[in-house]
C-alpha cells in the first residue's frame, strides 16, 4: 500500500515536471533554450561520436547552469508585487535550493576552468543532459512555487533517467541512419564507377569501328588513286605512240618528196 501511495506521489510530481511549461508559459523562456541545447549537443555527439566534449564545452555549460540561477533569483524577487527582498527570507526553501545550484555551478565552473578534476568525471557532471535537467526542475520549483520534496527528488531522478534512455536510443537511430546513408552512397558510387568503365569500354570499340571505317575509306582512296595513276600511265604510253606514228608519218612524206 506504501509502495503504490509513493509511487503515485513520485509519479504526480513527474507530471508537473513535464507539464510545467503548459501551467507557467513564463516558464519557456528558460525551457526553451535548454531543450534546444540538449537536443543539439546529444544529436551532434551522436552523430561524431569519436569526439568528446572537451573542457572549453563544459565549462561554457557550467556558465549555462550559472545563468538559470541568477535568473531564478530575479524571479523570486519579483514573487510579489511590487518585488521585494523580503521574498527571499519568506521563501527561504526555495532560496537555498537556488543557492545550491548557484555553488555548484561556480564549482563546476572552477572545476573546469583549472582542470582540477578528472576529464572523464567533469565531463559527464558538466555535459548537456545534467547541467540542462538540473536547470530545468529547479527553474520548474521556482516559478511554479514547489516544494522540494523526496518525492520531487525522485521524479527529477526518473526524468533524468527518462531523458537518458530516449537520448541514447536517438543517438543509436542516428548512427544507424549515417550507417546506412554511406553504404547507399557507396554502392551508388559503385554504381557510377561501373557504368562510367562501360561508357570508356564502349567509346573504345566505336573509336575502333571508327578507325576501321577511316582505314577502309582510305584503302579505297589508295586503289583510286592507284587506277587514276595506272590511267595516267596507259594515257602517257598512248600519247607517245601517237607522237611516234606522227613522226613516221612525217619521214614517209619527206622521203616521197626527195624521190
Amino acid at each position: 500500500m506504501l509502495e503504490n501511495v509513493f509511487l503515485e506521489r513520485i509519479l504526480e510530481q513527474l507530471f508537473i515536471l513535464i507539464n510545467a511549461p503548459r501551467l507557467a508559459p513564463e516558464l519557456w523562456w528558460v525551457a526553451a533554450p535548454l531543450l534546444f541545447t540538449l537536443l543539439v549537443m546529444s544529436f551532434y555527439f551522436g552523430l561524431y561520436k569519436k569526439e568528446e566534449l572537451g573542457w572549453n564545452t563544459a565549462l561554457g555549460n557550467t556558465i549555462v547552469l550559472l545563468f538559470v540561477g541568477i535568473d531564478l533569483l530575479r524571479t523570486l524577487y519579483h514573487y510579489t508585487r511590487p518585488a521585494s527582498f523580503e521574498n527571499f527570507l519568506f521563501f527561504w526553501e526555495t532560496l537555498l535550493l537556488v543557492c545550491i545550484i548557484l555553488i555548484e555551478a561556480l564549482l563546476l565552473f572552477y572545476f573546469a576552468f583549472t582542470h582540477a578534476l578528472p576529464k572523464h568525471i567533469m565531463f559527464f557532471l558538466a555535459s548537456p543532459l545534467p547541467v540542462n535537467v538540473q536547470a530545468y526542475v529547479i527553474a520548474c520549483v521556482v516559478y511554479l512555487q514547489l516544494n522540494s520534496t523526496w518525492f520531487l527528488l525522485f521524479a527529477a531522478i526518473v526524468l533524468f533517467l527518462g531523458w537518458l534512455i530516449f537520448l541514447t536510443l536517438a543517438q543509436l537511430v542516428e548512427r544507424w541512419l549515417v550507417m546506412y546513408w554511406q553504404v547507399k552512397s557507396v554502392e551508388k558510387v559503385k554504381e557510377m564507377q561501373k557504368e562510367a568503365k562501360h561508357l570508356r569500354k564502349k567509346a573504345n570499340v566505336a573509336r575502333e569501328d571508327e578507325a576501321k571505317e577511316l582505314r577502309g575509306t582510305a584503302k579505297n582512296l589508295v586503289k583510286k588513286a592507284k587506277e587514276i595513276k595506272e590511267d595516267i600511265i596507259t594515257s602517257e604510253k598512248e600519247q607517245k605512240g601517237k607522237v611516234e606514228i606522227g613522226k613516221d608519218l612525217i619521214k614517209k612524206k619527206k622521203k616521197k618528196q626527195y624521190d
